[in-house]
Formats: C-alpha cells, structure tokens, sequence
C-alpha cells in the first residue's frame, strides 16, 4: 500500500483522488497542511507528495521549490490540476515536480501507473547519484567543488586523502582551514574566483602546496565554472593530480643523463653476452659510431687485431671470476683510424649480488701516452704537467723508494701538504687501499710491476673525517723498465670519479628494473636465467627452478577497473608475491599481468609446487582497492633448470610460459611443463599455417542446421555453420579450429567467406520462391568481426543489395562480444536492426547473463544454450533455470530458441515451458546445402501452412 501525502485547498484534492483510486487497498491518502508536509519529508515519512495547484497559504508550486531547494528529496513530488497549460507545467517542473498530473478525466490504470512512473524516476535518481559518488571516489586524481569563498561543496576520496582526513571531515570546510602557506591558499582563491567571475577554463595549471602535514606537493589542476541552484551559487570545479614524484623521477634521470653525457670518458654498458646496451656521447665522439649504431651490437666493431685470443682470454676470466678488467687496448674508429684507448670493464650486481651486466669506461690516452713518454725524460715537463692537470698526477721512485704527488692529489684524498706529506710508497698507496685493505692494490701493482699487464688501475673510495662523504678516485700508472725488463720507476693519475660511479649505479638500476613494480625486469631476469643455465653446466647436479605466474582475468579486470587502479592491483599483488621468496630467489615482472621467479640452487621439482603453493594461499585473501574488495587468483607454470633442460634462457621461459597457460585453461593452481605441451604449442602453429592455407584454398564448406516451430513442427530458418575439409585430415571439427582462428584474427576472413555463402543460399531461395522464400540464415559473429570495420561494411553491403527481406540474413552474437565494449556495441546492433536484419543472444546463462543486456540492446531472440536443455528432463533445478530464462524472454517480448533439442522428452518438456523454436539432432544435425534442400522437401513445412507471421 503506498502512503501518500496531500496537500490541498478545501478538500476537493482529496475527494478527487479517492475516487479516481477506486481500490483502498492499493493507497492510504493523508490530507497533511503545508508545514506538516515539510515535516514528514524531513522525517522521511510517506511515499508521495501530491500537490494541488493551490496549497494553502502559499501555492503549491511555493512548496515545490521550498522542498526542492531545502530538502534532499527521497519521495516524488507530483503537482495536480484539472487544467493544464505550458507555462505551468515548465513553472511546476522548475520547482521541483516530479511529474505533473491532469486529474479531470483520467483512468484508475493511469493514475496508479503515473505514480509507479515517479517512483521509478525518484529511485532512479537516487541510483545515479549513488553510482555518481562512487565512480568519483574511485578517481585516483582529485575531484572537488568549491564556492567563491573557498568553501568545500564536494570532494572525492583522494582529495581528502590527499589532506590526510576524511571526506564528510572536509566537506563544508574552507580550503584556507587545511593549508599552513597563506600565500599559497590566496593564490588558489585567486584563480578559482577568475574562474567564476569570468567564466574562464584552466587547463593542465602547475601549483606547488603545501599540506598540514608540511609536505610540498606539485599538482597538475584543470579548473572550469559551475554554478548551481537555478544560478544562485557559483563554484568551480577542480581536478588535481599529484605530480611530484613523477617530476623528481624526472629530474634525477635528467641529472643522470646529463652527468653522463658530460663526462669525458667513453661509457658502455653491456649485457652478460656483450650486446651493448647503452653508450654516452663521449663513446660516439671518440669512436665515430652513434649510439643507434652501436647500440644492439659488440664491442667487437672497435676490434683492431692488435690483442690476440690470449688476451681476450685472461680478460673473460679475470670478469667472470667478479674482478675489474683494466688494460690499455689498441681499438679501431669508424673511420679505420687506430687509437689507444684505456679501458676499465667493472662487472655489476643486483640487490642479490647476481652479476647482471658490465660497464666499460674508455679514455682515449694516445696523446697522453705520448705525454707519459715525454714526463719519463723531464722533470720539468713532469711539473707543468702537475700544475695545469685537472687529475693528480705522481711519480714514483722505485730504486730509491721516494714518491712525488702534485697539490692536486692532496686536495683530492683532504690531506694537508704539510702535516700529511706523502713520501713514500707506503705513504700513497697506504692511503689509497685504507677503504678495501691491500689486498686488491696490491695485487693490481705486483701483476703490472711483472709485466703481465699493460699497466695499472685501481679505483678506491675515500672517506672524509667524519664518515659522512665519500669520494671515488681512480688511480693509473705505467711502469718504466730498464734493459732486463725490471721497473725502476712508475708514474701516473688520480682522476676523481665520483660523479661518474653515483651516475653508473642509478642508470643500472634504472635499466633493469620495472618502474610500476620496482621489480627486476625481463631483461635482468634473462641475466640470472643464463647464469643459472651456466652453472648447471659447470655443476652436474645443480637444479633450479623457474615459475611463469600469470594473473587470471587481468584484461577483464583492467577493462571494469581502467588503467591507472589496474596498475595498482599489479603493484599489490608484486608485492604480495615477492613477500612469499625468499632473498636468494628472482623475482621478476615479465609482461602485462605476468611475472617471472627463479629459484636457485633447489633441491627438488617439489620445491617449486611448496612455493607455487604458498602463493596461492597468498593470493586467498581479497585486495582491498578503491572502496571494493577484488579477487584475484593466479595461474603458474613450472620447469626446471637442469644438465638436461633447454641451454637457450627464452626457451626456458617459454616452457615455463606453456605451462602456466595449461594450468589456467585447467583453472589449476600450478602445472608442470612437459613436452607435450611443446609439441601442443607446435601444432597449433602449424594449424595457424595451414588456416591460411585453407581460407587461400577454399577449403572451407557451408552446413545448415534446422531451427524448429516445436509447436507445429515446421521448419523456421538455418543456423549457418562451418566446416573444414582438411587435404589430408579429412573434416576437421570447428571446437578445434574456430578459436584459433579467433585469437590470431583470422576469423575475420573466414567470417567474410560464411557471409558470402549465406547470402547466396538465401538468393537461391528466393529465387526458387514458395515456402523457401520464406526461410532465414543466422550467422554468428565474434567480436573481432563486430569490431572490423570491412565486416560490418560488407553486412550493410548485402543487406542493400538483397533481393530478399533484410529479416532473413540474422545476425547472432555471444555475452563477450558485449563484455568487449558494451556501448559500441550497443551503437552497432542498432545500426544492424535498423537496416532490418533481427538479432539473436546466443549462449545465454552460460556467462554473465547481465539483465541490462536484454532490456538495453535491441535483441529479437534469446537463444538457450544446449547445457541446459540436455538436463531439463532429469534435473529439477536446470528444468527451472531454463523455465526462468524462457519466462524472461517472453516477457521482454523476445522469441526463444532451444539449442541441443535430442529427444521427444525435451521437445515436450520445452514446449511445456512456452519456447517457440528448437534446434538440435532430434530434428537434423547440421547438412550441406543439397542436403538441407532435401530435408526441407521431406519435412512438414509444405502442409503446416502457419506459424510464420511469428518467426524468431
């Protein structure tokens, strides 16, 4: 009973409205005077307000827009008269009706549908509104309103995040009450009044605020004028993204860039296998080749042949076993010119200390070997030398044992020349090993003083007092020798490095690592898998393991989530996961919604199930995101690493590949690669080839399957089916080939040639006239044919140029084509219906069976899937599904269609059940087109007569 609330003059409105209703059980009409109606809909109390045109003291439309504009409306309010003229009705709506009702002359039915209407609307409303708020506390950015004074009308969860309170704390609040900078909050009023006062956009605004926690922040904000209230309020709304750390991100790798690019020495990173990776300005000056040139190739191209395999030999050896290489190479330009290049090849580790890269710096010494040669003959020179040289420079006596240093060394290591003075050996090479003991020094002098190398290099870091800087120094020397080969004396640099090794350490960083996830990236998890590929080769019984963990549904999620909240659940379920290794495993994120894990060193393929377990287990617990708890599951492959696997690291990662994607179409927790799977993924390449081979050769074959009139037992139409007719594997099924040809495009053509056939069959009918001419064809379409625009065009196309109606070539889709992109969609099977061709949901109750799809989209016939007309005769709670979905459909107005009819029991049991039209073996399995004409001939649609004015 709905309780309705009148307001009137005298009495005569609620005469009128008890005997229009009729029914006194369907309403309870109060007579209520003005101020005890403003009471109830404060108090939420009745269902309706109905209004007379006079109400009282103060008209009816007075009370309208009192209600309207003072009270947050739950109920409809309706305005009733006997007359109506239009400048009432927009003066009534104006106020705040609902609806407005003409009483003199209307029906019971009317009035009570009226008043559904109104409820439905206010209900409507309120669900929007609903919908409203969530959607923009779901906005990452911030959203807010504001009035001219500053004050909060509106704000979205991550503004009040942003301000570190709430957002019923902030609403009614002025801005100045949550900034500690007055300039600041002056300056936002500023512009937020220019908005208002004239009208003006700001788009894409760069401000610096501070919050009251005293943290500055950068925001990018876009502002535009509102106003609300027939006019009365102005405001400004604004929406803000935090920029800051996005700009600090910036301006290290700027800095970066920068500091390598300005340094004068040459500066390679490679990969493990030498493939570079980067190279600096300095590298394409002194070598000719430009980064785009070099980048992708080996140092090789700057091979002179001047060192021999030995030498490159003892290099290998000296990396590999984690040392810094240091040699002076003869290396050739671009232009074929020689040139004497210093090298330094330093080997760098992961957080793991897993080596993952190397990084060579080269300066070219030819002129300063020449100037070493020209120091070893002068004193003199030796001190010009010092004093214009930005390096230190030393010199040392080895007879006598008396070493000299330039001022620039002492500033340098922050001794005084005086009271610090270095003598002696001892002295300086003393306070270069004082960070890393004697050992590596040491080790470095004795090699070049025996000759076994070109010379010497030795990079040492050096504290202040304090402890607090650090600073790197690079030393160099060359030996001078006498007529037996002994050195007798040395001399060489002190360059200061400090910025070069900062600059180094951020840009290996940055390169192997993910910046959504901080992860290691694929590449720097490619490094690990090939050493770990290595050390099964040197180790005959070393085993690891390698997971390949996939996200389930992740494109579903990112397509109802958008991109920027999707980004977030992978960083939460990064960080879930990684809180599962253990420090020595690898733990990587490989690709959209994918990561990557090696365990080292395990003992078992057993290992590999306890950790793919204890994921799974991790991934129970629902992620909390935006006011909205996700369930998130993953799918894992397994393969091992062993003397038996694979020796090239992308295969490995592949198998590991192949089988998470077996786990997940087995909805499985893990798989276990095995070479079926890699003989599975072959075939269907191959399938893939010999697709093309068949859409090429016309290998393909239309077949009919009839569709029913279950009540008169007459044939409706044909669903159009394909199949292949292999040279060599005779027909093959199309639950084998259709979903490949989906996911690699390749329906899109074989759809074409579908189309093509139908319609020529459907021109044969026509022609032949009689009860053919009044025959359909559905095709079904995917979603990769909805969304190809040369598919659509050829629908249009043979739907002009039909000689037949448009009605007999229909048009089937699934739920995922609608899931693809509801709204194109939607805009699509509109054009489709308009150009006459009606329209069939297959498969329904099979996946999301939204109702809003059946209300909202243009379907004339909802199909049922075979899944449940197998079972309606043997199990009560399908036969009752299918009633409902059947029920549903006719309701809506729709024709349905039974797939999987097999027996008279489902026949019976279906058209107890209301279904029109039935399709499956109990009346014919799917024929060619010389047989479909037979069966036609052989059927009773010659002698039934009927039941075609009302086809599917």
């Amino acid at each position: 009973m709905l309780h309705i609330l009148v307001v009137d003059q005298g009495g005569a409105l609620l005469d009128q409205l008890t005997a229009l209703a009729g029914d006194a059980a369907l309403y309870r009409f109060e007579s209520v005077t003005v101020e005890e109606a403003y009471a109830s809909l404060q108090q939420r109390r009745g269902d309706l307000l109905l209004v007379d045109d006079q109400a009282g003291e103060c008209t009816g439309i007075a009370l309208l827009h009192r209600c309207a504009t003072e009270l947050a409306m739950v109920v409809p309010l309706i305005y009733c008269t006997n007359s109506i003229d239009k400048e009432m009705i927009d003066a009534a709506f104006a106020a705040g009706a609902t609806d407005v009702l003409r009483l003199k002359g209307m029906s019971a039915d009317l009035f009570g549908r009226s008043l559904c209407y109104a409820l439905e609307q206010v209900r409507q409303r309120l669900r929007t509104n609903s919908m409203l708020r969530t959607i923009i506390d779901l906005v990452p950015g911030m959203i807010y309103v504001k009035d001219r004074d500053g004050r909060f009308l509106l704000a979205n969860q991550a503004t009040a995040e942003f301000y570190g309170t709430s957002v019923s704390q902030i609403i009614g609040t002025n801005q100045a009450y949550w900034h500690r900078d007055v300039d600041e909050f002056a300056l936002f009023q500023e512009q937020d009044r220019k908005v208002i006062d004239h009208h003006e956009h700001i788009e894409g605004m760069i401000d610096q605020l501070t919050t009251p926690d005293g943290v500055c922040h950068i925001l990018e904000t876009s502002k535009i004028p509102l106003s609300f209230f027939d006019g009365n309020v102005p405001a400004v709304l604004g929406i803000s993204r935090d920029i800051t750390e996005n700009r600090r991100l910036q301006k290290a790798q700027t800095m970066v860039m920068a500091a390598l690019d300005a340094a004068a020495d040459a500066v390679v990173i490679t990969a493990l296998d030498g493939t570079i990776e980067y190279v600096n300005l300095a590298f394409e000056r002194m070598t000719g080749y430009s980064a785009a040139e070099a980048i992708g190739q080996t140092p090789r191209i700057l091979k002179s042949g001047h060192q021999d395999t030995a030498f490159y030999r003892e290099m290998w050896k000296i990396l590999l076993a984690g040392e810094t290489f240091r040699a002076v190479i003869t290396n050739r330009r671009k232009d074929g010119l020689l040139f004497e290049a210093e090298e330094t090849i330093t080997p760098v580790y992961d957080e793991h200390n897993h080596m993952v890269a190397f990084v060579a710096v080269e300066r070219d010494v030819t002129e300063k070997k020449k100037a070493e040669q020209a120091l070893r003959s002068s004193e003199e020179r030796f001190s010009l030398a010092a004093e214009g040289s930005n390096d230190g420079l030393w010199d040392w006596d080895i007879v006598n044992d008396q070493v000299y240093v330039s001022p620039r060394v002492y500033a340098m290591v922050g001794r005084d020349e005086t009271s610090g003075a270095i003598r002696t050996a001892a002295d300086f090479f003393d306070l270069l090993a004082a960070a890393d003991g004697q050992s590596g020094l040491l080790k470095r002098i004795n090699r070049h003083l025996n000759g076994l190398t070109e010379y010497f290099s030795h990079e040492c870091k050096i504290s202040s007092e304090d402890g607090k800087k650090i600073r790197w120094l690079q030393a160099r020397g060359i030996a001078r020798r006498d007529e037996a080969g002994h050195a007798i004396r040395m001399a060489g640099s002190l360059t200061d490095i400090t910025v070069f090794k900062q600059s180094e350490k951020e840009l290996v960083e940055q390169s192997l690592r993910d910046p959504l996830t901080g992860l290691a990236n694929r590449k720097m998890f490619m490094n690990h898998l090939t050493s770990a590929i290595h050390a099964s080769d040197v180790h005959g019984d070393y085993q690891a393991a390698v997971l390949y963990i996939g996200i389930n549904r992740m494109k579903e999620l990112r397509t109802s989530m958008g991109d920027t909240l999707g980004d977030r659940l992978i960083s939460k379920v990064a960080r879930r996961i990684r809180d599962c290794t253990r420090p020595s495993d690898v733990f990587a994120y490989v690709h959209s919604g994918e990561f990557a894990m090696l365990l080292p060193k395990v003992q078992s393929q057993h290992a590999a199930e306890i950790m793919a377990t204890r994921i799974d287990k991790a991934m129970g617990r629902p992620f909390r995101e935006s006011a909205q708890q996700i369930k998130v599951s993953t799918s894992i492959g397994i393969t091992m690493i062993d003397h038996s696997s694979s020796r090239v690291p992308e295969y490995v990662l592949r198998d590991a590949a192949l089988a998470q994607s077996e786990a997940r179409k087995r909805s499985q927790q893990y798989s276990l690669f095995d070479q079926r799977m890699h003989d599975a993924a072959l075939q269907r390449i191959q399938l893939e080839s010999e697709l093309d081979d068949a859409i090429a050769g016309h290998q393909f074959q239309l077949y009919l399957q009839p569709i029913m009139d279950l009540q008169h037992e007459v044939i409706a139409g044909f669903e159009a089916l394909i199949r292949w007719m292999h040279h060599d594997r005779g027909m093959i099924s199309p639950a084998e080939f259709i979903p490949v040809a989906e996911e690699t495009g390749q329906i899109i053509e074989i759809g074409k040639w579908v189309l093509r056939q139908a319609f020529q069959q459907l021109c044969k009918w026509h022609g032949m006239g009689g009860v053919r001419s009044d025959l359909y064809i559905s095709i079904n379409l995917s979603p990769l044919q909805l969304a190809d625009e040369a598919t659509l065009q050829l629908i249009y196309q043979l739907l002009e140029q039909a000689p037949f109606p448009p009605s007999h070539l229909r048009i089937e889709i699934t739920e995922s084509a609608i899931l693809e992109d509801a709204e194109y969609t939607r805009s699509l099977l509109g054009k489709l219906h308009e150009c006459g061709s009606r329209l069939y949901l297959d498969d329904f109750g099979t996946g999301y069976s939204s109702l809003s799809y059946l209300h909202s989209f243009p379907f004339d016939v909802l199909k049922v899937d075979q899944s449940f007309t197998f079972k309606i005769d043997s199990d009560p709670a399908t036969r009752k599904i299918t009633e409902s979905i059947i029920q549903l459909g006719t309701h809506l107005g729709m024709k349905v269609v039974a797939e999987g009819v097999e027996t008279e029991a489902h026949r019976n049991v279906l058209i107890g059940m209301g279904c029109h039209y039935g399709q499956g073996y109990l009346f014919s399995k799917p024929l060619p087109p010389e047989q479909a004409e037979t069966f036609i001939d052989t059927s009773r649609l010659h002698v039934a007569g009927q039941g075609y004015a009302d086809k599917p």
